[in-house]
This record gives C-alpha cells, structure tokens and sequence, in this order.
C-alpha cells in the first residue's frame, strides 16, 4: 500500500493537532476503512498469480481462465468498521479469494462479539440500533438471529442432552418461595 501526502497536508494536519486534537483521531478513524480496503483489495490480486502461475492479465493459449475484472464487496472487520474491497473476476470462475471468507459480510470475531453482546441480554433490536455506532456497520434484528442461532442450538443440546447413563452424586434444585400469608386468599 502506498500513501502519498503532501507536505502542505503534513503542515495542515501539524497544525491542527494542538489546535483540535480530537479532528486528528476523527480524521484517522473516518480514512482507515479506506486505507485498509485498498490494502486488502491490493492482496486479491496476488492470489491468483500463484494458483494459475502468471500475472492477472497475461493469457496463455491453452487455458481460457484469465482475469475478467472485478466486483465491489462490503465486508466488516472488528474495531475498523466496514471495508469496501475489489475482489478480482475470472472467465472460466476457477480462483475463489481466500483473503475474505466467502459468502460472509463480517469477520468471526465481530460475529463473536455481536453473540456475546447477545447472550448478555441486549435484544435483537437493540443491537441493530446501537450496533452501527459501536461495531460502525449497522447489523439488522434478523441478522443477530442468523448469528446466535449457533449458540441457541448449542445450548438446547446442552439443555436436552442425556443423562440416564451419567452418574450424578448430588442433585441441587435452585427455586423461590414466597410464603403468602394473610387475608390474600
């Protein structure tokens, strides 16, 4: 990746520091998206190289697989927010990028995170309202579902599981019990 920047810019930004340092860690926040959407759409390209054993653009006679363009793809990385990434084309579809993972918006570990947020009682509708602020991709109600359906099956077999051949020492039954006196009843 390379970065240009003018040293009329670097003057700008030096002066902007003391002045407003909080417009510096906006000004990073709101570019790194970009910065690393061109790094990863950078990678891309190089996968293909060393799976059909030559440059994008090069074609050889015998194979009719060669680079075809590209397409957009959103994807979401956790503490970056939402990247916009060029995923390369191919005639005869033979290179999937194993950059991205495939047919995923969002890495795991924001899946992750969003299912923790999840299981700690924050409901689907709420997550999808405050998730575009925190995660900066806004995740919809139907979306936290698909998510923790993981862990909801999970845990319906951990719930049903069978214990007929477990041999179990104490058995410890948890409950309240509120003693109703007077002339209630």
């Amino acid at each position: 990746m390379k970065i240009e920047l003018k040293v009329k810019e670097l003057k700008e930004i030096c002066k902007l520091i003391p002045r407003e340092p909080e417009e510096v860690l906006k000004l990073i926040r709101n570019n790194l998206p970009r910065a690393i959407g061109e790094y990863l759409s950078g990678l891309i390209p190089l996968e293909p190289e060393q799976l059909l054993g030559r440059k994008p653009y090069e074609r050889q006679q015998s194979e009719g697989n060669h680079g075809h363009g590209y397409y957009r793809r959103r994807f979401s990385l956790k503490g970056i927010g939402e990247v916009l990434v060029r995923v390369a084309l191919h005639r005869q579809s033979k290179f999937r990028t194993r950059v991205l993972p495939r047919s995923k918006r969002y890495e795991k570990e924001l899946q992750e995170d969003i299912c923790l947020l999840y299981l700690t009682g924050v409901s689907t509708g709420s997550l999808s309202l405050i998730s575009a602020k925190l995660l900066r991709r806004k995740v919809s109600a139907g979306e936290v579902r698909r998510m923790s359906k993981e862990l909801v099956e999970g845990g319906e077999r951990f719930r049903n599981r069978d214990l007929s051949q477990e041999r179990i020492k104490y058995l410890l039954n948890d409950g309240v019990h509120f003693k109703m006196g007077g002339s209630w009843f």
